[in-house]
């Protein structure tokens, strides 16, 4: 099988990302094949033998730099509630060399900031807080009561690659104005921002959801006898 045409960035070589351990071809071509498969509308889901296949490593490796660029944050794995991996999102951001005095390569990319290469870009970062805020506002929390902490900044990052921070307002409000996922009705109180937006399935579910009861709460009804017409 011929190669994909991977983006190398020669000047991410060679660089600590963690604790003994410095990149090499394999972490680059890993990372621009997850970049490439980024670029669909479904996001990076490719499987590790997909990417095997594209970069000529074998599976294991794969498995391996994912788990270390997982690690080091080049990337971030989204998994679902059984830890199997849903999307992989890239995070690395090249920066301008000449505002940084120390630890730049020569191709224009910065590593001297607690090992990381790179972070999430400013309008990433805005949007992120933005709805962060929003759901603080409508679920009438403190940011001490509910910080958004780095695992809830990385599902957010991840979920807007795929809808505008109005779809995941309109999934908040939507919970928020329904008993079961706003936990009024006292039988789950499992909500929260985290949950709404770790998933694409779950973002998808509160922006079609319809307020009031929900379709489990709908039936057990029924099969109570509780009144409903069926």
């Amino acid at each position: 099988m011929a190669l994909k045409s991977i983006s190398f960035y020669a000047s991410l070589l060679q660089g600590q990302i963690l604790p003994g351990v410095r990149t090499n071809t394999s972490h680059v071509l890993i990372y621009g094949a997850i970049e490439a498969h980024s670029r669909g509308p479904k996001g990076c889901i490719a499987s590790n033998k997909l990417i095997g296949e594209e970069t000529g490593l074998g599976p294991n490796t794969v498995a391996n730099r994912i788990s270390e660029l997982n690690k080091a944050k080049w990337i971030y794995v989204d998994l679902d509630n059984s830890s199997h991996r849903l999307s992989i999102t890239p995070l690395l951001e090249l920066v301008n060399p000449s505002l940084y005095s120390e630890g730049t390569l020569h191709s224009g990319v910065n590593i001297d900031n607690s090992k990381r290469i790179a972070t999430l870009s400013s309008e990433t970062k805005e949007q992120i807080n933005e709805v962060y805020r929003f759901y603080l506002k409508v679920f009438k929390l403190t940011d001490t009561q509910y910080r958004l902490t780095e695992k809830r900044s990385k599902s957010l990052s991840t979920r807007l690659r795929e809808f505008s921070v109005s779809d995941l307002q309109d999934a908040l409000t939507n919970a928020q104005k329904h008993d079961f996922y706003s936990g009024r009705n006292g039988k789950w109180d499992g909500f929260d921002l985290y949950w709404c937006t770790k998933s694409t399935e779950n973002v998808e579910k509160m922006i079609n959801l319809k307020t009031g009861e929900s379709e489990d709460e709908k039936l057990d009804r029924i099969r109570r006898g509780a009144g409903y017409k069926t």
